[in-house]
């Protein structure tokens, strides 16, 4: 992975080169091994270098990438974005290597 934020207590979620985010669940118990990927969330062309989950708002999280956009994402729909950002006249050298939540938006 390129980018991992583990801030959901047993829920961590994975960017790669792949262009794909994972979601992988760490908890442990008899039926369950240490670590089980959940979803993986397709919709960057390159390679992912940020994901993030909000603090504030429950299941959402963002994802940026080295294609230029910031897609913003529900963990219990790995079909879609909620919505895709990017510049309006982007050319192919913009491209995303970090990204913040300003509180809950």
């Amino acid at each position: 992975p390129t980018s991992i934020d583990t801030s959901q207590g047993h829920l961590i979620l994975s960017g790669s080169e792949d262009s794909c985010v994972r979601l992988w669940d760490v908890r442990s118990g008899e039926k369950r091994p240490v670590k089980q990927m959940v979803h993986q969330y397709e919709g960057h062309s390159r390679w992912v270098s940020q994901v993030k989950f909000n603090s504030q708002i429950e299941n959402i999280f963002i994802s940026g990438s080295q294609d230029g956009t910031v897609k913003l994402w529900d963990l219990r729909n790995d079909e879609q974005p909620l919505a895709n950002l990017k510049l309006k006249n982007q050319n192919d050298e913009f491209k995303i290597f970090t990204t913040e939540w300003n509180g809950s938006s």
